[in-house]
């Protein structure tokens, strides 16, 4: 099955802002080749994404990172300060910053660890765990709509491709 190329034929030039001020072995790569079209190709994608999710979320009074935040806390509840912030990515301030948002908002809660009152583990309110469940019915079913043009063999060759990516860049 051939897959049309979304992206226009390179034309690289001095002023392409993909390699300006770029390591020379950039400047120097082949503009045809497929590694530096896949890496653009994915480079626009991931920025088509983002902004598709930051919509979806936007309603909800969430960004992209605080809704990380409770995915992961909704599969792991009670996570450290420290473990979440691994998990999403984000410095421990950065962390504090979303956390503190998160729960102005009734979102979650941070919690003392039992016999080390310095140590938080961070969960969902019942409120959170409600409007979490909300929030995902109505992310998935924009999700499904999205993928709804796609064709079953499509989706999974996206998948098994996504799932190569992210394993070898771990």
């Amino acid at each position: 099955m051939a897959i049309p190329d979304p992206l226009p034929p390179p034309v690289a030039t001095a002023e392409d802002p993909l390699l300006v001020g770029r390591s020379p072995l950039l400047r120097t790569a082949d503009p045809q080749s497929p590694s530096l079209r896949t890496c653009t190709a994915l480079a626009v994608t991931h920025g088509h994404w983002l902004a598709w999710v930051k919509a979806q979320l936007q309603p909800h009074g969430l960004s992209p990172n605080q809704w990380e935040i409770l995915v992961a806390l909704r599969q792991d509840p009670g996570l450290s300060m420290t473990a979440l912030a691994q998990r999403v990515g984000v410095s421990k301030g950065g962390l504090t910053t979303l956390v503190n948002g998160l729960e102005a908002q009734h979102w979650i809660q941070r919690r003392s660890v039992v016999g080390n009152r310095r140590r938080l583990t961070v969960v969902l309110t019942p409120e959170g765990e409600q409007r979490f469940s909300q929030v995902f019915h109505s992310y998935t079913l924009a999700l499904q709509q999205q993928l709804s043009q796609w064709h079953t063999p499509e989706l999974e060759l996206l998948r098994v491709l996504l799932t190569k990516l992210s394993t070898s860049l771990r």
